[in-house]
């Protein structure tokens, strides 16, 4: 869906989206979606049971979102359940290839934001099987505070030698 250049606002932290349910979610799930940008919010989220099927993550982008840009955003304290091959939930900004698959996410930047508290700060899953392959992905001057991990990108094992990524990863700490 192409939002048209629609910007989403805030005044900074105390701007807060806040998710509450008993099972996992995305608090915001842009799933084919273009011409976004979202500014000066924080998101954060509670999970009201004990659910081990899954967790929480902030703001996810799916099955070829493009031509998006987060910018001095706060994500915090998201729920997430570790299970034996992966992490289910916690990341603050992802971009996965989705359940459709066939149109690749493109033009993103996370820029200027921040989160706190979560399992992934970024987190990219790609099928290097498919023709449909994330690009041109800018992970820009980012404050990853007390999370499992800062930055991830994983990638299934590819069987297709002529697969190419480009992400531009530059001051984030």
């Amino acid at each position: 869906k192409d939002l048209n250049g629609l910007l989403i606002t805030g005044d900074g932290p105390t701007s807060l989206i806040k998710g509450i349910s008993a099972t996992g979610f995305d608090i915001l799930q842009l799933n084919s979606v273009s011409n976004l940008k979202i500014k000066n919010l924080a998101l954060t989220a509670i999970k009201t049971s004990d659910s081990s099927v899954d967790g929480v993550n902030g703001i996810s982008m799916t099955n070829g979102t493009h031509d998006v840009v987060i910018d001095g955003v706060l994500v915090f304290n998201l729920p997430y359940l570790v299970k034996p091959n992966y992490i289910d939930g916690g990341k603050a900004f992802s971009v996965q290839q989705g359940s459709l698959g066939q149109v690749g996410s493109k033009n993103i930047t996370v820029q200027n934001s921040a989160s706190k508290a979560v399992a992934f700060g970024f987190e990219l899953d790609a099928d290097t099987n498919s023709s449909y392959e994330p690009s041109n992905i800018q992970i820009l001057r980012n404050n990853f505070e007390a999370d499992v991990q800062g930055i991830s990108f994983s990638f299934t094992a590819s069987q297709n030698p002529q697969t190419v990524f480009d992400a531009l990863i530059d001051g984030n700490v």
